[in-house]
């Protein structure tokens, strides 16, 4: 009579583990960061961003009454730029289960995700730009220079001054500059109008804080939205408040506004 044998125990033991092991780091290797500018909906939410193979906008949804949803609502503000780390997703199943204001190619479900935070939609600053007067540079003694001599009045930055953006609009190059500050304002915002015979620089403008998301509508507008900031002598709870607050300036024809006053 043949007995068959059974593996031992341990070795059943050994072997699950083996393969909850393999399991986690198959989900680790699958984890990304995932970004994308909230849109908040009724019942679902999306990220939406831009494929970097394809240039497709994509959204990638969650629910908002889920744990992911509700930390990262809890995180994130609508309209601004939102990071998720070792974040996982997928194809999305069927119909996208809300509509949402913003278009996409493509949608994924966010299944899974850590320590959402608001992020910079500004990501390469730069030292020149070419414009249709000549280069507009910041030199070594961080002053603003066209075509090698200081614009008048002098534009001068703190700690350290950036171009973030660009614009062309009608006959002028409109060029945004950010001006680094210490703890206590980390950066402003300032613009430059290039045209044939003049340079011109509106007032510094913004709530302190380095977290915005400028965007242009193709014509005269440029809208820029920065979280609020309370400096570090406040409390954490008045830090945190500011920094889940929002502002939002406009500029048009030269003009920077804030609650529909300008800046001077």
């Amino acid at each position: 009579m043949t007995h068959r044998q059974h593996p031992p125990k341990k070795h059943l033991l050994l072997s699950a583990t083996v393969w909850a092991l393999l399991s986690i780091s198959s989900s680790a290797l699958h984890a990304e960061t995932i970004n994308g500018v909230l849109e908040k909906g009724a019942t679902w939410s999306s990220l939406f961003s831009v494929s970097g193979e394809s240039g497709d906008s994509i959204g990638q949804i969650f629910r908002n009454q889920s744990a992911l949803g509700k930390t990262i609502l809890a995180h994130c503000l609508p309209d601004m730029p939102c990071q998720i780390e070792q974040g996982q997703r997928r194809p999305l199943e069927g119909q996208v289960p809300q509509k949402f204001s913003s278009q996409a190619m493509g949608w994924y479900d966010i299944t899974s995700g850590r320590d959402p935070r608001m992020t910079s939609a500004l990501s390469n600053t730069r030292q020149a730009v070419g414009t249709r007067q000549g280069p507009l540079v910041i030199a070594e003694d961080n002053t603003l220079r066209l075509r090698g001599k200081p614009i008048l009045p002098h534009v001068q930055g703190n700690n350290f001054l950036s171009i973030v953006m660009d614009y062309s609009i009608g006959n002028q190059d409109v060029i945004l500059l950010q001006n680094t500050g210490g703890s206590a304002c980390p950066a402003l915002y300032q613009f430059i109008i290039v045209q044939a015979g003049s340079v011109k620089a509106t007032p510094e403008f913004g709530s302190c804080s380095d977290i915005i998301y400028p965007r242009w509508d193709g014509q005269q507008t440029i809208t820029i939205d920065m979280l609020g900031y309370f400096g570090p002598m406040g409390s954490e709870k008045e830090q945190r408040q500011a920094a889940m607050s929002k502002e939002t300036y406009r500029y048009a024809q030269g003009r920077v506004t804030f609650q529909d006053k300008e800046i001077k």
